[in-house]
């Protein structure tokens, strides 16, 4: 379902019987409806439960770890938390264990507060970007 700015449904459309989307028409679409519009578009606001700084410590081909990544991702915080791979750096792993104690990732770090499951991750993020 592709929605625009002014959140009239633009197009609603199901898989194919196969369960396939063309997803190159589907960009296409998107980049028509974008070049379409011409009114104001919003800046995301900053969330103000979540002080800049945070880290997002993760694995390679950790599904838990794609998880926080896509919780992140899809709020809209990759200003405020950046994310580390313990997989592919020995600095970032040697990090994590001294900031959690545990080599466990995913794990969000804030300050003093860790949080080493993805589910709690998540849930964290949310409640700092839920509007008050």
């Amino acid at each position: 379902m592709l929605i625009d700015a002014a959140g009239v449904v633009r197009q609603a459309e199901s898989v194919t019987p196969a369960g396939q989307r063309d997803i190159a028409a589907l960009a296409a679409e998107c980049e028509r409806l974008d070049e379409e519009y011409s009114g104001p578009v919003e800046d995301f606001s900053e969330p103000p439960g979540l002080p800049e700084g945070g880290l997002l410590y993760v694995k390679s081909k950790c599904g838990f770890s794609r998880a926080a990544l896509l919780a992140r991702d899809n709020l809209h915080l990759s200003k405020r938390i950046a994310v580390k791979n313990v997989s592919e750096d020995a600095a970032s792993r040697e990090a994590l264990v001294q900031a959690s104690g545990s080599e466990q990732a995913p794990c969000l770090v804030i300050g003093e507060e860790t949080i080493q499951e993805s589910a709690g991750i998540v849930t964290r993020l949310l409640e700092a970007t839920a509007p008050v």
